[in-house]
């Protein structure tokens, strides 16, 4: 079975938080990843963040998990995901990194500022294309207020993928995110899951989940 965590949670326990209300959105809890089948591993830690975790660019729920490289990705790159069950109509969140804390961060270039809506039709990602949505590197004003959204159907289950270039750390069987580098990637897949009487179960685990790609 899937184990959930409830994004806004206090604490990362396969649940919700003692006491807490159920969050607007809930994250799988990843199994860990054999290190050596990241080749390079990232040393650098990415986060999604937005208001599911009130902003913050530490929030560990929604810490990025890096996947193993798959045929035809770019060795210049990697890749992280995040899989989430979607309990409201839209996710909007930015890519950050805990340690620049907000000045540096992903987000769609094209995007607008909106007063009344908070979804920008030039931050809405489209499902299966990577190349849908022109990704820039912000700062702490650069940026603001522009995000990324996955509209779907309340209980769909995606999974978001980012794509990051690096750089070789020397003397390491590892590399850091270049954070100026050009070529960062952000879209999603839709995930099949069969429910059963409100819960998950693992029959239909899609071949994405368990091989990254």
């Amino acid at each position: 079975m899937r184990s959930w965590l409830g994004l806004g949670s206090a604490e990362a326990s396969g649940g919700y938080a003692s006491g807490s209300a159920p969050a607007a959105e809930e994250v799988v809890v990843p199994p860990e990843v054999d290190e050596s089948l990241l080749k390079p591993r990232l040393r650098t830690t990415l986060h999604l963040t937005g208001k599911f975790a009130n902003w913050e660019t530490t929030f560990a729920a929604s810490k990025l998990q890096q996947v193993p490289a798959v045929e035809g990705q770019s060795q210049e790159r990697v890749r992280l995901k995040l899989c989430v069950k979607l309990n409201s109509q839209s996710l909007s969140f930015q890519v950050v990194n805990p340690e620049k804390d907000w000045s540096w961060r992903l987000y769609p270039r094209d995007a607008q500022p909106l007063r009344f809506t908070h979804v920008s039709k030039e931050g809405k990602l489209v499902a299966n294309d990577p190349d849908a949505v022109v990704v820039a590197i912000g700062d702490l004003k650069a940026g603001h207020g522009l995000n990324f959204h996955v509209v779907e159907e309340p209980g769909s289950i995606v999974t978001v993928w980012v794509e990051v270039p690096i750089v070789p750390v020397p003397g390491e069987d590892a590399v850091d995110l270049d954070f100026e580098g050009p070529g960062a990637r952000v879209w999603y897949t839709v995930e099949v899951d069969d429910l059963v009487d409100g819960f998950m179960t693992e029959q239909l685990e899609t071949v994405q989940s368990y091989l990254g790609v």
